[in-house]
This record gives structure tokens, C-alpha cells and sequence, in this order.
């Protein structure tokens, strides 16, 4: 269920991308279907029984090098959108803790029906979708997430494009959106990722970001990198406990503890007034954790394409994400261990029941 409504309220972000569209005006649309689609469901219970629903990740809409976390604000400055923006809208929801989350990348043009035209930031959005299909095919009991890194890479090579580093894609657990396990985008060998084997009845998130930068480059392209100072989405931190000082701040946290649990929120989800200063002294006190809003470097172009994913027992199912908008690429994978790996199908061998001797 959780995936349906983020289907819907990508589809509905999608529609209002165009010139002139303003990245506020569709943090808004992202924020308020997943509420209103929320909301409308498991009303019922009350005190213990209530079922807690809403945003499990609030929606960022990051533009050309723009990586993440980027979640305007009421006084957001950024110019309207321009015909040749990539634009990347992440967004993510919950019932009951069990979240889904999806991320999904469009190129502004006059007709957004019409197939983009050849270009090196073109190449990047295929480049990040094709891969991401095709890793969904090794989301299944037995792969290892190094493997899995190692096959987003050499995807990456067939396009000419760089996988950007810091990015993670997590195992869910209930009220948990970034578990432990996770699978790297890119090696890094700074970045600590504890080898795991997929396994039965897990769920992931498979988050594929590239740069634009050709592949040639990856050691120093796609590096992450801190250029908007302010920071717009915050976590509650699960590890620290104080009492706040100020009636105010105690009013906000509250608020947060009741209306988004554990998962992360935007700023713009917080009294205007007093906000910005609550968050402020619950950071001294380690209250809550930031996502930092990140970016590449000048003249790379990011795409991102982030689904769900189901490891059943007879199949794997993608529960949120959408097609890739048309686009001309004359690249596709042409590694033959990787097309090998995601060409296995979807459905899974049923394990075969030990008959029982007598």
C-alpha cells in the first residue's frame, strides 16, 4: 500500500515538472498526496490500537548537480525551473513503520511528451534507469552486496558515466528507513560496508545515482560535496535523550516524536516561527541528526532512480517506481557477466519440501 501512494504522488510531481515550475510548489504536491493518501486509511483504532501513517521521507527535489536533501522551505530562492534541468524528486511514505520509498529523475523540456534528445545529461538519466532494472534482478536470496556494487559499476562503464560515492542503498525494517545492511553505489574504500548476503522476506531499497561525468573520471568525479549551508531534513536520533530547556523547543520536539516517529522530515513541517530555533538547541543536545543537502561538482549532471523492493518466496517485487520518460542513448549494458546476472527472472524457484521418510 505504502508503494502505491508513492507511485501516485510521483506520477502527480512528474506531471507538474515543466518550465517555470517552481521546486517548492512540487515539494508541496509530493508531501500533500502522500498525507492525503495517508490519511484516508486505518482510522479506525485509537490510544495503543491507532495505526501511525504518514511521510517516511519527505519530498526533496534536487536539480542538475544537486544530489539530495534538498527540501525547500517557505523562503526557498531557487530560480524556476529551465528547459534542460534534471530534475530529481525523492519522496517516501509508511503505514504502520513499514515504509516504501522511491526516487526518479526527469529532464525539463518545452513538451514533456516528446523523447529527449541525445546529450551527455540525457545519457546519465538512461544510463541510472537501465541500471537500476536491471539490479533489481539481483535483489534475491544469495547475492552479496559487493557483487551488486561491483555490477553498478560496470554498468556505469558501458554508459561513460560515474556512479556517485556515499550513496547507500538499506535493508528496511519496520520504523527503520537506513538499516545496516546496506549495498554501496560505488567502492569506496574510506567507506566501511560490511559484506551481507541477501536473503528471504528482506526488503531493500536499490538506489542508483550516477554523474554525468565520463567513467574515466570516477575516481574524482561524483564526489559529494556540502554547498547549501542550511540544512533542510533532520532525523530524531534514537541514542540521545534531554530535557530542553525552552517551553518552545519542548512544543516542537514533541511534535516530532508524534507526528514522524523515527523517520526523516523537512523544516517546512514545522512552525514557521519556531522551528528553525527548536531545531537548533535540539542539535546542541544531539536530539535529532541532519541530512546534510549535497551536491556534485559544478558541471555534473546527477540522476537518481530509487525503488523498493520485496524479496518474496516465490518471487522478487518492485512495489514502487516509475518508467524512465523516452530518451534517445545509443549505449546499453554490454558486459557479459552483467547482462548474465540481470537477465534472471523475477519469479523464484520454489524450494522443493523434503519428504518426511516412514
Amino acid at each position: 500500500m505504502a508503494g502505491t501512494f508513492c507511485n501516485v504522488a510521483l506520477k502527480a510531481v512528474i506531471e507538474a515538472v515543466k518550465p517555470g515550475a517552481k521546486v517548492l510548489d512540487l515539494a508541496k504536491i509530493g508531501d500533500n498526496l502522500l498525507l492525503e493518501q495517508t490519511d484516508k486509511v486505518f482510522n479506525k483504532g485509537k490510544g495503543d490500537d491507532k495505526i501511525e501513517k504518514g511521510i517516511a521521507f519527505p519530498t526533496c527535489i534536487n536539480v542538475n548537480q544537486m544530489v539530495c536533501h534538498y527540501s525547500p522551505e517557505e523562503d526557498d530562492a531557487s530560480p524556476p525551473l529551465a528547459v534542460g534541468d534534471v530534475v530529481k524528486i525523492d519522496m517516501g511514505c509508511h503505514i504502520d513503520g513499514f515504509c516504501a520509498v522511491v526516487a526518479h529523475t526527469v529532464m525539463v523540456q518545452d513538451d514533456m511528451e516528446a523523447e529527449v534528445a541525445a546529450s551527455p545529461e540525457s545519457k546519465v538519466i538512461a544510463a541510472a534507469s537501465a541500471c537500476q532494472e536491471a539490479v533489481t534482478r539481483c535483489i534475491r536470496p544469495g547475492s552479496l552486496n559487493q557483487d551488486i556494487t561491483t555490477i553498478i559499476e560496470k554498468i556505469a562503464k558501458d554508459f561513460d558515466v560515474s556512479p556517485v560515492e556515499g550513496v547507500l542503498s538499506h535493508e528496511l525494517r519496520r520504523y527503520i528507513i537506513d538499516g545496516s545492511n546496506c549495498i554501496a553505489n560505488k567502492i569506496v574504500p574510506e567507506q566501511h560496508v560490511m559484506n551481507v548476503e541477501l536473503g528471504e522476506a528482506q526488503v531493500w531499497t536499490l538506489d542508483v545515482v550516477f554523474s554525468s561525468a565520463p567513467f574515466e573520471q570516477k575516481d574524482t568525479a561524483g564526489k559529494l560535496r556540502q554547498e547549501v549551508t542550511k540544512n533542510m531534513v533532520y532525523k530524531r536520533s534514537l541514542d540521545s535523550s534531554y530535557q530542553l530547556k525552552m517551553k518552545a523547543s519542548r512544543e516542537v520536539f514533541s511534535e516530532i516524536n508524534k507526528k514522524f516517529q523515527t523517520f526523516p522530515f523537512s523544516m517546512r513541517h514545522l512552525d514557521p516561527k519556531k522551528g528553525r530555533f527548536c531545531i537548533s538547541e535540539c542539535m546542541k543536545h544531539d536530539l535529532v541528526n541532519p541530512y546534510p543537502a549535497l551536491s556534485s561538482k559544478a558541471g555534473e549532471t546527477i540522476a537518481q532512480f530509487k525503488s523498493t523492493i520485496l524479496i518474496k518466496p516465490n518471487e522478487i517485487e518492485k512495489v514502487c517506481g516509475l518508467a524512465c520518460q523516452k530518451i534517445a542513448c545509443d549505449k546499453k549494458i554490454e558486459d557479459k557477466e552483467v547482462i548474465e546476472a540481470t537477465s534472471r527472472s523475477l519469479q523464484l524457484k520454489k524450494k522443493k519440501k523434503n519428504k518426511k521418510k516412514k
